[in-house]
Order: structure tokens, then C-alpha cells, then sequence
């Protein structure tokens, strides 16, 4: 029988495993794969990259398919975080990778939390980064 504890202080869990002889290995994969769901979720916390220029990035959950979905929690994180300064959330540039063979879905949002009235505060115009980079140098 597998029970959960609940959540502690920190964000961290306790799963206490009870049994009469051998836990079925059904079981433990079970308690594996949501224990894996729990983990996986925790943002960076915004990470300055500059005057009033914050960075973000988080790894999806066991179960997140699509980049776009982590990428959302970012903004809504980004979002919290300068309203908790009385600020604007102003984006910057973004990025988000889904799940795939052996790797969670991912993103990375940069943005910045701006005064109203700020010159830069305007409707953002975001365009994807391209994943190549072709330079012509001529001599």
C-alpha cells in the first residue's frame, strides 16, 4: 500500500511505502512515476540578467507534452513577480522545446518588469529566435 504524506516546507514530499512481503513491481513503478511528476515542475525563480532584465526556465512534468504549456507558467510566474514589484511585465524573447524521446518538454522566457511610463513598456512584437544562423564573410 503506498501512501503520501503530503507536502512539507521546501516543496518537498513524503511517500511512505507500506507492504506485507514484496511491494508488486507495478506498485513501484507507480510511486516512481508520480514521485518523477512531483519533481520535475520547479521554475529556476526569476535570475537577473541585468538592470530590471530577469530570466526564467523550468523543465515541464512527467506528464506536460507541449513546451507551450510550460512556457505559459513562465509568464504567469513573470507576470506575479513584477506585479509583486509594482512593475509591468515587458517580454524579451522566449523559447520552448516539447517532449521528445527521453527528454521533458522545456522553456525559457527573458523579460523585464518595467515602471509604468517607462519609454520600453509598449505592446510586445516577439518573433522566434531562428535555429540557424547563416554569416557571409567576404574578403
Amino acid at each position: 500500500m503506498i501512501h503520501h504524506q503530503g507536502w512539507r516546507s521546501g516543496g518537498e514530499s513524503k511517500l511512505i511505502v507500506h507492504s506485507k512481503g514484496d511491494l508488486p513491481m507495478k506498485g513501484l513503478l507507480v510511486a516512481l512515476v508520480v514521485g518523477l511528476g512531483f519533481t520535475a515542475c520547479a521554475s529556476t525563480g526569476p535570475v537577473s540578467m541585468g538592470k530590471d532584465t530577469y530570466m526564467l526556465a523550468k523543465p515541464g512534468g512527467f506528464l506536460t507534452v507541449a513546451g507551450g504549456e510550460v512556457k505559459a507558467d513562465l509568464f504567469r510566474e513573470a507576470d506575479q513577480y513584477c506585479r509583486g514589484q509594482n512593475k509591468q511585465l515587458m517580454p524579451i524573447s522566449s523559447s520552448a522545446r516539447d517532449a521528445g524521446f527521453a527528454q521533458y518538454a522545456s522553456a525559457e522566457i527573458q523579460f523585464r518588469c518595467l515602471a509604468e511610463g517607462d519609454p520600453e513598456l509598449r505592446r510586445p512584437n516577439m518573433e522566434p529566435l531562428p535555429d540557424v544562423r547563416i554569416e557571409m564573410k567576404t574578403k
